[in-house]
């Protein structure tokens, strides 16, 4: 069991971090100019807001009583995170459907974070579709070999398939082209998220080397929740996979 506090706590401790950064620190590693995304300063207006954003959601949540256990906690932090990325993107110019679909799922009474994952398939036991797997195979026999263009473009519709899936708001979506903006807009973002979270936990980092031993405890615990709350591995696969997706 976890306490309640815990998120408060987290923000109490980010936020001295977050307000001495300087302002170099949301310029830095911005998104590759192939992208075609933002400018540099219209990200770094991004990241502060994204900053600003998660400390006003981490204490939030924390009022949040039937949040107890770890998982939920790490659910409700990573619900935290998008729900900032989502409200700091609105607040720049040019549309974009993804932060709404976000800010939409939050107030549901679902999780955001089951919104941005992808659908159960469900599947059924071998033995209930033994007749029926007989006779596909029987006429993928009988069926000629398909040619190079249609095989691509078999290839095309899964993966736009599998695009919309993965952006919020991605089903919606019907022209493909705004589908493919709606993606890289939702990538550039995302790749800002991980780059802030993982300064911050570098910043807690540096702060823990230069404070006294009696305080040195408190952040290494920072550092440990600060990595928690970026899930930087999960989003980063998810940044690599839509990338295969686009290009």
């Amino acid at each position: 069991m976890v306490s309640m506090a815990a998120s408060a706590n987290l923000a109490s401790k980010l936020e001295p971090i977050a307000y001495s950064l300087p302002p170099h620190f949301f310029i830095l590693s911005s998104p590759k100019a192939t992208m075609r995304g933002p400018s540099t300063t219209t990200m770094a207006t991004f990241k502060q807001s994204f900053l600003k954003n998660l400390l006003s959601s981490l204490k939030n949540s924390s009022k949040n009583k039937a949040m107890s256990t770890l998982s939920e906690r790490k659910r409700a932090i990573k619900s935290s995170a998008d729900i900032a990325m989502a409200t700091a993107r609105t607040g720049i110019a040019g549309a974009a459907r993804w932060p709404q679909a976000i800010l939409a799922s939050s107030s549901s009474s679902f999780s955001s974070s089951s919104s941005l994952s992808l659908p159960r398939t469900i599947t059924f036991p071998c033995k209930m579709m033994q007749g029926k797997v007989r006779r596909c195979k029987s006429i993928v026999r009988r069926t000629p070999l398909m040619s190079s263009s249609e095989v691509a473009r078999r290839l095309v519709r899964k993966r736009t398939k599998v695009l919309r899936r993965m952006i919020p708001g991605g089903e919606l979506i019907a022209d493909e082209i705004s589908l493919l903006h709606e993606a890289m807009d939702y990538v550039v973002h995302l790749h800002a998220q991980v780059d802030v979270l993982r300064r911050v936990s570098r910043a807690a980092v540096a702060r823990r080397s230069n404070a006294s031993s009696s305080s040195s405890g408190g952040l290494a615990q920072l550092k440990e929740r600060t990595v928690q709350i970026s899930d930087i591995g999960e989003i980063s696969r998810k940044m690599i996979r839509f990338m295969s997706l686009i290009t």
